[in-house]
């Protein structure tokens, strides 16, 4: 049945262009995806194995504040250029798209400014009355001087994928952040192999650089499209109504980092920094069933804004259906295998991360029913449907802080593995009811 299935897959993607260029696409990404996993995973099979699940717990919580951070000082901006840079290029109004970019940045800089330094002051509140951990303090002040880099490297990178430059994405946002840490990592053991703070600075330090490079390749792209086309501005969007559309992507994106992070840092306020570097390598784990939904929303994110943009709602509807299934079939082997190997594979991070393995398969369960469903998130965010993607989260995010704050206490990761479960299940499966009853159906 399966080799019939890839038989037909093969006559359809050799009589559409749209197929030919999903499948081409997302096989480099999925590729560089791949590498990607595998620079992560060494990342914290290097830290895990050097200093143990209590360094690797630090670590997670300190991303947890930068990833927050980065949230307030984003905006939204990051998915609104990657939409703009798809819609504009394609309609080829360049100048617009430059217009866009200066007004974002202008919004970004002071905001991420004003955000570390919040979290540099207030560092010594977050880590003792939230997480009743007072040596954290170090940690998140650190922190504060990574987010104005991170918010610049997270707005370039995807102002680069909106451009279609799909492995200069995948390389940078995959791969070399993991990889130049552990490089930074490896330079430093020697001298600070006792410090739990190790990870953190290898990881700011990768940060800082690729936010440097990402900039420098994003003008040197831009560069290049000025000459080839021949620019024309067919409209100079005003910065109220960027704010319009921005407003439901930043809820949107806060609310989905809030629901992604909400078992760990109720993990990190009930029980010990040990619990949460568990978890965090289970719930890392567990994503790997998304991986082929990962690799091919990188090339259909573009294409949803592209094809919404033209009014090609046929299209539009085939991309997605034949995205869905592809990620499924390549998804469905993964989940078996985890299911079978749980418990080995866990015991590669050392035995005491195999008491992680009821948390695994909680997970893995929910994320390849966020894989069936399809690329949700990015159809809802690429076709003006932001603030329904927005509500649908809000939805799940008070569940998933209803059911977790319930059972985390006394389940602990097996709490938050079924709390995080319930609440993607409920997300995705409520967007694509949304998308086949209203962005298909009245189109």
């Amino acid at each position: 049945m399966l080799v019939s299935y890839i038989n037909k897959l093969n006559q359809r993607i050799k009589q559409d262009k749209y197929f030919e260029e999903l499948i081409k696409g997302a096989s480099t990404a999925f590729i560089l995806k791949i590498l990607g996993i595998i620079s992560g995973y060494a990342f914290t099979l290097l830290v895990t194995r050097t200093l143990g699940a209590e360094a690797w717990g630090i670590f997670t919580l300190s991303l947890v504040v930068l990833q927050v951070g980065s949230i307030f000082g984003k905006l939204g901006t990051d998915i609104a250029i990657l939409r703009f840079t798809a819609e504009y290029v394609a309609k080829g109004d360049i100048n617009a798209l430059k217009n866009i970019y200066k007004k974002i940045l202008i919004l970004v800089i002071p905001t991420s400014l004003l955000v570390s330094i919040i979290i540099f002051f207030t560092s010594p509140i977050l880590a003792t009355k939230i997480f009743h951990k007072a040596y954290l303090t170090s940690y998140f002040k650190l922190i504060a001087f990574v987010i104005i880099f991170f918010v610049l490297f997270a707005i370039h990178i995807e102002a680069i994928r909106g451009l279609g430059k799909i492995k200069e994405y995948m390389i940078l946002h995959q791969i070399m952040i993991y990889l130049f840490s552990i490089i930074c990592y490896f330079a430093f053991l020697k001298i600070f192999n006792k410090y739990k703070f190790l990870p953190l600075i290898s990881y700011s330090i990768s940060v800082v650089s690729l936010a440097i490079f990402s900039i420098h390749l994003w003008f040197n792209f831009l560069k290049k499209i000025y000459k080839k086309e021949k620019l024309k501005t067919l409209s100079n969007p005003r910065i109220k109504n960027i704010l319009i559309i921005l407003f439901p992507i930043f809820s949107s994106n806060l609310l989905s980092l809030v629901m992604g992070w909400m078992d760990t840092i109720m993990l990190g306020i009930f029980k010990s920094s040990q619990e949460v570097g568990i978890y965090n390598v289970v719930f890392k784990l567990s994503l790997i069933i998304s991986f082929p939904l990962v690799a091919i929303n990188a090339i259909v994110a573009p294409k949803f804004a592209e094809l919404f943009g033209n009014k090609n709602f046929k299209e539009l509807k085939k991309v997605f259906e034949i995205s869905r299934k592809i990620a499924s079939i390549f998804s469905l082997p993964i989940l078996i295998f985890f299911l079978i190997f749980s418990k080995f594979l866990l015991g590669y991070f050392g035995d005491e991360f195999i008491k992680g393995n009821t948390a695994l398969v909680i997970l893995i369960i929910s994320q390849f029913m966020n894989v069936y469903v399809g690329s949700v998130g990015y159809m809802l965010q690429m076709t003006g449907a932001q603030h329904i993607f927005q509500n649908i989260l809000l939805l799940s995010v008070v569940i998933n802080f209803i059911i977790g704050y319930n059972i985390i206490p006394e389940f602990g990761i097996n709490g938050a593995a079924l709390s995080s479960a319930i609440s993607t299940i409920l997300w995705n499966i409520l967007g694509y009811i949304y998308i086949k009853k209203k962005i298909f159906k009245e189109n």
